[in-house]
C-alpha cells in the first residue's frame, strides 16, 4: 500500500489501519498525466477521487464553447462526478489533471455496500459530504458577495500555493473574469501595494 494513501486517510482521526486497508482494497490508484481527462461530462462515473499528489480542476463548457472552472482539487482533497454519485445522472462537469497527478479512485456504489458493516466508512462518507457542502456554500458566497478583485485577493490569502500552481487562464475562469481582466486586477493590486 502506498504511503500517500495512509497519510491521506490518517487525516480522519477515527480511521484506523484496518479501515485504511479496507478502503484501499475497494479502490485503485491511478497516475494521471497533465491535461488528461479523468471524468468527461455526459458520462456516468461513480468514483470518489482523492488527490494524493498533483492538481485537478472541475470545469464545464458553456453553450458558446467557453470553459468555466468550477473548482481546483489539490493534495488532501477530493472530488467526483456529483450528479452521478448523488443522482445516478451523467456527469455535468469534466475533471482533468492540471499537473501530473496520483489519485485514488473509490467507487461510491461499492463503498456504500460496506458502510452497513463498517460504520467508520459511513462516518468518513459523512465527513466528506460535510466538507463538500461547506465548500459549495463558500463558493456561493464567493460569487455572491465579493467583487472579482476581492475574489482574487481572497484566493491569494487563503490558497497562495494554488495561485502559483494554476495557469492564469484557469484562475481567471475560476474568479469569473477574462485573462485580460485578471492581469488588470493584478496590476491594480500591485500599484496599491507600491503606493
Amino acid at each position: 500500500m502506498e504511503e500517500s494513501i495512509i497519510e491521506y486517510f490518517r487525516t480522519f482521526p477515527f480511521i484506523g489501519s484496518d479501515d485504511i486497508k479496507l478502503i484501499y482494497s475497494l479502490g485503485k490508484i491511478k497516475r494521471i498525466k497533465a491535461g488528461e481527462l479523468i471524468i468527461k461530462a455526459g458520462e456516468k462515473n461513480y468514483s470518489g477521487i482523492f488527490v494524493l499528489k498533483g492538481l485537478l480542476r472541475n470545469y464545464v463548457i458553456t453553450s458558446d464553447g467557453e470553459e468555466r472552472t468550477l473548482l481546483f482539487c489539490a493534495e488532501g482533497n477530493q472530488t467526483g462526478a456529483h450528479a452521478t454519485i448523488f443522482y445516478n445522472k451523467p456527469a455535468t462537469e469534466n475533471i482533468e489533471a492540471i499537473e501530473n497527478s496520483v489519485i485514488f479512485m473509490l467507487n461510491s456504489e461499492v463503498a456504500e455496500k460496506f458502510t452497513v458493516k463498517h460504520p467508520k466508512l459511513l462516518k468518513l462518507q459523512n465527513n466528506i459530504l460535510k466538507k463538500v457542502l461547506a465548500e459549495s456554500v463558500e463558493r456561493i458566497i464567493f460569487f455572491t458577495i465579493l467583487s472579482p478583485e476581492e475574489r482574487f485577493k481572497q484566493l491569494c490569502t487563503k490558497q497562495p500555493n494554488l495561485v502559483k500552481r494554476v495557469p492564469q487562464k484557469y484562475l481567471a475562469s475560476y474568479i469569473g473574469v477574462t485573462t485580460v481582466s485578471l492581469s488588470r486586477i493584478k496590476s491594480r493590486i500591485k500599484d496599491k501595494k507600491e503606493s
